[in-house]
Formats: C-alpha cells, sequence, structure tokens
C-alpha cells in the first residue's frame, strides 16, 4: 500500500522508466499540477493535455455545442457550453446520462477514448496542446486572469485568434 502522494509519485515514477514510458498525459491538467504533485511525473517526459487537444478537435464543433445545448451540460458559469472529459466522454458515446466516477481507473478510461478520438480527427501527437487553435463563433467565453496577489479578473469575449504563435483575443 502506498501511504502518501510522494511514494505514490515515486512509484509511477519507477514503472514509467521501467516501461520506458515517454509521454504523459491528462484530461485538464492545470488541476492535476495545481492540486496534487503529479508536475514531478513529466520532468523526464513529454506531456500532453487530453483537454487541449479536445477543445482543438471536438469541442469547438457545432454539433458538439448542440448537443451540450439539448442536454444541459454548461460550463461552471453557466455562460458557455461544458467542455469537461464528462461532458466529452457523453457526446462522443451519446451517453447523455454519464455521470463520471472520478476514480483514477474510470478516469484513465474515458480519457484514452477521448484521446483516442482526437487522434482519429487527425490530432497529431507532436503537436504543441498549449493554446486554443478556434472557438466556435459566437459562443461567448470567459478569460479568467488571478493576479499574484490573488486578485481575480474576468473578461467576456467571443472571439480569439492564434496566429504564429501570438495569441489575440477580442473583449466585449
Amino acid at each position: 500500500m502506498i501511504a502518501s502522494e510522494d511514494e505514490a509519485i515515486a512509484a509511477v515514477n519507477a514503472l514509467c522508466d521501467f516501461y520506458n514510458v515517454k509521454y504523459m498525459m491528462a484530461y485538464n491538467s492545470a488541476f492535476d499540477f495545481c492540486k496534487t504533485k503529479c508536475d514531478a511525473l513529466i520532468a523526464e517526459r513529454e506531456f500532453i493535455d487530453i483537454y487541449l487537444m479536445a477543445l482543438q478537435t471536438i469541442t469547438h464543433l457545432k454539433k458538439y455545442a448542440k448537443f451540450c445545448r439539448e442536454n444541459n451540460f454548461k460550463s461552471r458559469s453557466g455562460k458557455s457550453v461544458a467542455t469537461t472529459a464528462e461532458s466529452v466522454y457523453a457526446y462522443l458515446t451519446n451517453n447523455v446520462n454519464y455521470s463520471e466516477e472520478h476514480t483514477a481507473l474510470e478516469d484513465s478510461k474515458i480519457e484514452s477514448l477521448i484521446l483516442r478520438e482526437c487522434v482519429n480527427r487527425d490530432a497529431n501527437l507532436n503537436d504543441n496542446y498549449t493554446a486554443f487553435r478556434s472557438i466556435e463563433r459566437g459562443i461567448e467565453k470567459e478569460l479568467h486572469i488571478r493576479t499574484v496577489e490573488q486578485t481575480d479578473y474576468y473578461f467576456k469575449y467571443t472571439q480569439m485568434r492564434i496566429n504564429k504563435g501570438k495569441t489575440e483575443i477580442t473583449l466585449k
């Protein structure tokens, strides 16, 4: 039995080394890196965020937005459609009643299906999945910025462009 988070990280690292794992993947890694010590797992490996792949291959589709609106899959703010692993999996499996269990094994199962679907939709594992390529036009999004002093700023936008690595957001 593993008694601590540090021991769990050490055990996973040892298994990755033993099996020569080159890639680490997770859906919405911001949570994993901010709330856990999982960033220690990627020091020796390339990391791919499945969430960013899904944003670029699935969640920007009109069919996805329609599915979410019809089935009440909303973002936390309620102002846009959800882009969670749960909502993407529900869309891909056409299971509007799906509820994520939030266990390591079940999360990895749904994330692997989402990854496979992203690759089937021409996502390339060698791409740098660190930014949106596009968002669906006309859907209002919210940009959240938190300063070092923990002050939060929220800006609404409906357009984002990325050109040669430069991101431009048009605020309302």
